[in-house]
């Protein structure tokens, strides 16, 4: 008896001095199953900021999992994309226990949510109802199994989608309707095949009604695909009704196509454009940090429209908040202290026509003009200015001045740190 009490105690004690993750790990051993800590890292190389953002891109919003057998079935648990924790600045991690008699593919797909693709399987990824171009999207798959299987997975993102910038060495006028035409995209994509799926019936275009006046050497619009990059495609650049063949265009995933040339004669002059590719976005690019900037917000001359309308304006000061302030005299302007990059300013102007006022002229010359003011050597993005002006006959002139009310002037822009 008193060598079975000595027996337990010192199991006892050994068992004891196990700390319970030891004795869990032994567990899964005895098991055959392991935990796995999965981490997925955007496609950045040190990354403190949304460095893909930097070229305007939109933002990831979500990172899926979704494990498969060896058989190309999921796993259990995983019938349908579980969602990561994390954000695109810092990454996304999940843990998972797998088998160690198994042989697993490990899928991942990041998009800015449901509204752009449908992910209920990451082998048949489809674009969501109603978009006519797909949005931002990443994705990776990684094999895993066998005794000697890493306790860690780390993936590395890479876009799924093809980025065309469309940009002009020439000022385009303020009102050109642009569109880009790419006659071979598809429409969904399968991350274990590492391939798009679906083709579309007519490709894809993206259609643009310019609202101000592009400068030159400015970037007009910018959009993705999803192409497979087999052969090289013509794109078809409609410029008010008037075409434009761009030739020999390589459109295929992970890679940034810029295409430059003169937008405000395309299809009316000979124009060339030249094809510009970027392999790599942002993969070793450095975000600058402790930007600064000035900004300010301008209304300009209203002609007859400031005697017709009272105005008030709002604005984002340089605390991120909204203030609000009467137009009493034009021109009108708000200078901010210097604020930090990154910053969003935006500015919307509010018209109520003036109580008892007479449309008794036989025409009104209004006139609107405002713009945000920006001062940096941060990156600026969709920043437009508004200048317009036209005749209006009495009854012309309380009509328009009743769209107004109904719809105010909004205008606003993204100030990002830039690149080095």
């Amino acid at each position: 008896m008193k060598k079975c009490s000595f027996l337990m105690l010192a199991i006892a004690t050994l068992l004891a001095s196990c700390s319970q993750n030891e004795l869990q790990s032994t567990v899964n051993d005895n098991e055959g199953l392991k935990p796995v800590t999965i981490s997925v890292a955007m496609p950045t190389e040190g990354m403190t900021t949304r460095a893909t953002n930097a070229y305007g891109d939109e933002e990831v919003t979500r990172c899926l999992i979704q494990i498969l057998d060896e058989n190309s079935q999921p796993l259990e648990g995983y019938e349908t994309p579980e969602e990561m924790d994390g954000t695109e600045a810092g990454g996304f991690t999940t843990t998972a226990t797998l088998s160690l008699d198994g042989r697993y593919s490990i899928l991942f797909w990041a998009d800015g949510g449901e509204d752009y693709y449908v992910a209920d399987d990451l082998t048949a990824v489809s674009m969501a109802d109603g978009l006519a171009t797909p949005g931002i999207a990443y994705a990776a798959s990684v094999a895993w199994g066998g005794a000697q299987a890493p306790a860690a997975v780390e993936a590395d993102l890479r876009h799924v989608v093809s980025k065309i910038t469309l940009r002009s060495t020439t000022v385009v006028s303020n009102g050109k309707k642009l569109s880009l035409h790419v006659p071979t995209t598809y429409s969904g994509y399968d991350v274990l095949a590492e391939e798009p799926f679906a083709e579309t019936t007519n490709g894809s275009t993206c259609s643009k009604t310019l609202q101000a006046a592009v400068p030159a050497n400015s970037d007009v619009f910018s959009f993705y695909v999803l192409a497979d990059g087999e052969e090289n495609q013509t794109l078809i650049l409609s410029n008010d009704g008037a075409e434009t063949k761009i030739e020999n265009v390589p459109v295929k995933p992970d890679t940034h196509i810029i295409l430059q040339g003169d937008v405000e004669g395309a299809g009316y002059t000979q124009v060339t454009f030249t094809t510009n590719i970027e392999s790599e976005w942002g993969n070793t690019e450095t975000i600058r940090e402790n930007q600064t900037a000035q900004v300010s917000y301008h209304i300009g001359d209203m002609k007859d429209l400031f005697s017709l309308v009272d105005i008030t304006v709002t604005y984002t000061d340089e605390n991120g908040d909204t203030q609000t302030e009467t137009v009493t005299s034009l021109p009108w302007s708000k200078e901010l202290p210097t604020v930090e990059v990154p910053f969003n300013p935006s500015m919307t102007i509010y018209y109520k026509m003036k109580e008892g006022v007479e449309f008794n002229k036989a025409e009104y010359g209004l006139q609107r003009s405002y713009s945000i003011n920006v001062d940096t050597e941060a990156t600026v993005l969709n920043n437009e200015s508004v200048d317009f002006y036209d005749l209006f006959a009495a009854d012309a002139a309380k009509g328009y001045i009743e769209q107004l009310e109904e719809k105010p002037d909004e205008i606003s822009c993204e100030i990002k740190n830039s690149k080095e």
